[in-house]
């Protein structure tokens, strides 16, 4: 386990207000990740992100499908911090 330390940035657990913050923050980035227009095909349906909670994961069926993603303005941002 490693040793606890103090952060000033991001939502508090457990705080009244942390799932509005993560919607209003990860929506516009589901929204600009889907424009990119990349998919790949699971089942019946395809897909470009899986978002739960303050989980993301990006779906690509290549590398470089997925460094576009990646590098997309808001993508990168959000996959740095």
């Amino acid at each position: 386990m490693s040793e606890w330390f103090d952060t000033n940035q991001g939502l508090k657990q457990d705080d009244n207000f942390s799932p509005t913050g993560f919607a209003a923050y990860f929506n516009p980035l589901i929204t600009e990740l889907k424009a990119v227009g990349i998919r790949v095909k699971v089942g019946e349906i395809s897909v470009c992100v899986l978002a739960y909670a303050d989980d993301i994961v990006l779906c690509a069926e290549n590398e470089h499908d997925l460094q576009r993603l990646w590098q997309s303005p808001k993508g990168k941002r959000v996959m740095t911090h």
